[in-house]
């Protein structure tokens, strides 16, 4: 895939995640996701019990912008953004506004 392509897949996806979390019947829920772009490394940590994780500058730069999101919010930052096909996706929003994320 393109990296194009995989910015689309990666947001089609969430958005059908949020909506499958959010049909759940019974339970109350909530979602929330930050999408970004950059380099990041991951590995496992831990002896005892294993665990996987992912450092990064954009995966901690999707974390801090994160907090103060409402449920059922996913942000995208502002490359994602400016590489999402408006049509395709319902956006409205104009990327001549200043924020580094934008919620979808």
């Amino acid at each position: 895939q393109t990296p194009l392509q995989q910015v689309h897949a990666t947001v089609s996806c969430a958005m059908k995640l949020r909506n499958a979390v959010l049909n759940i019947q019974g339970h109350d829920l909530g979602f929330k996701a930050g999408i970004s772009y950059g380099d990041v490394l991951s590995g496992f940590i831990g002896t005892k019990r294993l665990r996987f994780d992912i450092w990064g500058q954009s995966v901690s730069e999707c974390a801090t912008h994160m907090h103060g999101t409402s449920n059922e919010k996913i942000r995208v930052s502002r490359y994602i953004m400016r590489s999402l096909d408006k049509d395709k996706f319902g956006i409205e929003t104009s990327l001549s506004e200043s924020p580094q994320f934008f919620e979808l």
